[in-house]
């Protein structure tokens, strides 16, 4: 039954990108009609149709730019780029963790489920109680500080909104009243989905783009002592920068040749963040990489891979990257 409510609501979603790709309604009516399906979509359906837009793009049938325009507001970018141990890949995969933990609560309750199993599987929903905290604490400071108090503000009353509604479902579900218990958990999910994304597609970005390496080495230490959410133990982080000088990467002080066309793009955002907001401009294809899909597909994207989409020599996409780095 789960696979099938599943089914349907991909059908449903894609159905609108096949009508709109054969000109039936404009990307602003077929991006609503999406709106309204994904508005209270649940995480079994949501994995379903990331699923399925994976498999339109690799068919290279549509044009991707178009089909991740469709998509560009509920899909986050992906920090796999970054150096392991790194804070924000870490809470990225803690966020996938804890979405691995709402799949299987929603996966049950198309089941009949006994109380126990209700109690193991919400318990595990207690990570993300683990994980707030910590952000609380250590990281959301540090955004407050690069004027983010707007959205420190909204975050913080989304995430205290999750964690009294999770200890309400929980006395719920001690009392035995499981429909009613049912019947909540719904929007509890679909909260705790949305803080999710939201800490991805502006939290992280915004912290990724503003501070230092310093900054997050120092984040990692304090995160280390309180610790991470149940079961996941994190890689080290900056070893090799005690090993050896971080370089100060400095304005004019690039040459051509540090570059060359292995070099990921995503490397060199992380490394000069001005970047990551200019490098669009050098030639109008690259337009469409903006989207938070775009952006993912070039997290194993190289200099030697983009000026072959551009139909460029390597020479020439180093020239212009060099120029943008030497004009900050």
């Amino acid at each position: 039954m789960g696979l099938e409510r599943e089914e349907i609501k991909v059908k449903a979603i894609f159905q609108i990108v096949q009508e709109y790709f054969y000109g039936k309604m404009s990307i602003e009516e077929a991006k609503s009609f999406i709106f309204g399906e994904m508005a209270f979509i649940r995480p079994k359906e949501f994995a379903a149709v990331k699923l399925e837009l994976r498999i339109w793009l690799d068919k290279n049938i549509w044009d991707k730019d178009c089909l991740l325009r469709l998509f560009e507001d509920y899909l986050s970018p992906s920090y796999s780029f970054l150096e392991e141990g790194h804070p924000l890949k870490i809470y990225q995969e803690e966020n996938n963790r804890i979405r691995d933990f709402l799949e299987k609560a929603d996966e049950l309750q198309e089941k009949e489920v006994a109380l126990e199993e209700w109690k193991a599987t919400f318990k595990l929903l207690d990570n993300f109680n683990k994980h707030y905290r910590r952000q609380q604490k250590n990281f959301y400071p540090l955004l407050i500080q690069l004027e983010m108090k707007e959205e420190i503000e909204r975050v913080n009353e989304l995430g205290d909104c999750i964690i009294k509604e999770m200890k309400l479902n929980l006395n719920l579900l001690c009392e035995g009243n499981t429909i009613e218990f049912l019947y909540y958990l719904r929007e509890l999910l679909n909260r705790i989905t949305n803080f999710l994304t939201f800490e991805e597609r502006v939290l992280f970005s915004k912290a990724l783009s503003k501070l230092s390496n310093l900054d997050f080495q120092e984040l990692r230490k304090i995160d280390d002592i309180e610790g991470y959410i149940q079961g996941y133990i994190p890689l080290p982080y900056g070893d090799r920068m005690d090993k050896e000088p971080v370089r100060e990467y400095k304005r004019n002080e690039v040459s051509r040749e540090i570059l060359d066309g292995r070099d990921n793009i995503k490397s060199l955002f992380y490394k000069y963040p001005k970047l990551k907001r200019s490098f669009y401009s050098i030639h109008e294809d690259l337009m469409g990489l903006k989207t938070p899909m775009g952006r993912d597909l070039l997290k194993n994207s190289t200099i030697a891979m983009v000026a072959k989409s551009l139909g460029w020599k390597e020479e020439e996409l180093i020239r212009k990257i060099n120029q943008l780095i030497e004009s900050y």
